[in-house]
């Protein structure tokens, strides 16, 4: 899989403690089940409560100070460019679960 390797890019030169290597297997499954969530929503009809979320229009709320909070979209999408997926793919349910569930290489 390639989420370990991009997480630990530039950290090779010091030895990965037990509690870095739970923080990472943490967020490989956060972003796992993310995707999962991600393909449930994409094929369900478009009528669908669910999916009213996507068009929903946010730009009557009062922003803070300071960056942007990231969206939940916002991290689906850096999630499908890592793992080198289409959003298209969501609908071949065979072909999606065989590539999100992947093995942990540890």
């Amino acid at each position: 899989m390639v989420v370990r390797p991009s997480m630990l890019y530039g950290a090779e030169c010091w030895p990965l403690k037990e509690k870095h290597n739970t923080k990472l297997s943490v967020a490989e499954m956060r972003m796992l089940s993310r995707l999962r969530w991600f393909g449930h929503i994409k094929r369900r009809p478009c009528d669908d409560p669910v999916r009213r979320v996507e068009v929903l229009d946010l730009t009557y709320v009062k922003k803070g100070r300071g960056r942007p909070k990231k969206t939940w979209l916002e991290n689906i999408r850096n999630d499908l460019s890592l793992l080198d997926l289409n959003e298209n793919l969501t609908f071949n349910r065979t072909q999606w679960r065989k590539r999100i569930h992947v093995a942990d290489p540890t």
